[in-house]
């Protein structure tokens, strides 16, 4: 798997995990603090600031993101199957 698929993956992964920035009826989805200490978690746990990663998701969205992350579930689900 090359690098920047890993990445994207860990990324959509730790992204699935703050609920608070996807799921628009988590109690604090509109919690622009909560929001950015999620986003903040991320950035940590990826090595990147959250202001990056920000704009990161920004252009992930403007380049349409449900395409994206529907390549990356098949990627990933190819690479599993390889030894």
């Amino acid at each position: 798997m090359s690098q920047k698929i890993k990445y994207s993956i860990d990324l959509a992964e730790h992204y699935q995990e703050e609920e608070v920035l996807w799921n628009t009826r988590h109690h604090d989805y509109f919690n622009r603090s909560k929001r950015k200490d999620a986003l903040d978690r991320i950035g940590e746990a990826m090595g990147i600031d959250g202001k990056t990663l920000y704009y990161r998701f920004i252009f992930l969205y403007l380049t349409n993101c449900t395409q994206c992350m529907s390549e990356l579930s098949r990627l990933e689900h190819e690479n599993s199957s390889d030894p």
